[in-house]
């Protein structure tokens, strides 16, 4: 009985769809996880042309909602910067520090004395050639 009530929260026309018998109920709750008017029709329109059963719109329910997750999470640079630190530290055999802001960031090259600073440009110097 509840799964019929949340049924009521569809557009008219899917619930007409499932009141004449054109997609099942199946149907109808797989749609009512996309959130919005539009893309719920869409699916609507999608299950018509493709004929689609109701697994195969679950599937594709999840897809949307997969994609929707990962293009809202923000991305974890935390690895990358670590990755790219330890490859300089390597490179250079110093101290090297990766600091990140918004879409720009600073490396710092530690170095200890004059020489280790003259070694350091001498590889920098290297990497252009």
């Amino acid at each position: 009985m509840t799964n019929v009530m949340r049924l009521l929260n569809l557009p008219i026309k899917i619930q007409n769809a499932v009141a004449d018998g054109t997609i099942t109920e199946g149907h109808a709750r797989a749609i009512l996880a996309l959130q919005g008017l539009e893309k719920q029709l869409a699916m609507l329109e999608m299950i018509f042309k493709d004929e689609m059963t109701v697994r195969q719109v679950e599937d594709k329910v999840r897809g949307y909602l997969t994609a929707e997750i990962s293009a809202r999470a923000p991305r974890d640079f935390g690895s990358e910067v670590a990755a790219l630190e330890s490859e300089l530290r390597g490179k250079l055999g110093t101290k090297v520090k990766v600091q990140r802001s918004g879409q720009s960031g600073k490396i710092t090259i530690g170095i200890f004395f004059s020489r280790r600073a003259e070694w350091i440009l001498d590889k920098v110097n290297k990497l252009e050639q």
